[in-house]
Parts: C-alpha cells; structure tokens; sequence
C-alpha cells in the first residue's frame, strides 16, 4: 500500500496508513497532497481504487438528533411500506430505512437478517415493545425504550 501511495504523493508526505474493518485510512502531511491524492487516484495491482474525502461509512443520520430503531420478528417477504406507515401513525419522521445484511467474519453478505434498521429523528414517548404490523407482531427496539415496556 505505501509503494502505491508514493507513486501518487512523496514518500515523506505519508504520516499513516491504518486498516480499520476493510477500510484504510490514509494520513497525509498537508492539504495539498490530500487534492493530489483525490484528483489523481490511486491504483493497486492494476486496478483502481476509490478515494473517499472522509469515511463513507458514516452516514448523514449520525447526529444527536436522529435514533435507530429495530425491528424485529417481521418475514423479509412482508412489505416495508406497512412498518413505515406504522411509524408514520405514531408521528415519527423517519430519515431512512434499510434491511440488516448479516455479518461474516467482520464483512458484510448479500444474506439478509430479516430485521429493519428505521433512522428516524427522536420523538418524545418510547415505542412500545409489540407493535402489530400488518398479521404481525414486530419486536421494537431503540435507545431509551424502557425494558417493561410491552403496551
């Protein structure tokens, strides 16, 4: 990775290289050779790569503002329309939604866990621990959601 690197910006320029989850992240001594290296891109093994100015993971919904909520005990055949209009009964606004993808070995697979992941902004009253979706009975989990919750 550092013989690629130097190809695109000087050798004495690159403070780190780290390797988090998939992902590297490249230190640069200055600005300028951060454009450099983002204008030009890099090429590994002849392919190449995407440079990203800041983690693509880490989404526009991170804010103090937003919650995830889970939902669990839903088949993937049942439409996500019916859990959005549920949300929408309880006047929550919702900001995105995506079905989980199981994890192996620290990657994500094309496998689907079944639950739904609702980024949504924070409301005042805790979603019930049941709600009825459609025929079913969907398990609601999110951040400040008391455990006796089971209206």
């Amino acid at each position: 990775m550092f013989y690629n690197l130097s190809q695109v910006v000087k050798k004495h320029a690159i403070r780190g290289l780290q390797r988090v989850k998939g992902l590297w992240r490249i230190y640069l001594d200055r600005e300028s050779y951060r454009e450099t290296l983002i204008s030009k891109g890099l090429s590994i093994r002849g392919q190449s790569m995407t440079i990203y100015t800041r983690n693509p993971r880490f989404t526009e919904y991170d804010k103090e503002d937003s919650i995830r909520v889970r939902v669990k005990d839903i088949p993937l055949s049942a439409d996500d329309g019916e859990i959005l209009y549920v949300f929408e009964r309880y006047n929550i606004k919702i900001l995105s939604h995506y079905r989980e993808r199981l994890r192996y070995k620290d990657l994500n697979t094309n496998c689907q866990t079944g639950d739904r992941i609702i980024i949504c902004l924070k409301f005042e009253n805790p979603l019930p621990r049941f709600l009825k979706i459609g025929k079913y009975s969907a398990n609601i989990i999110h951040y400040g959601q008391p455990r006796n919750n089971q209206k």
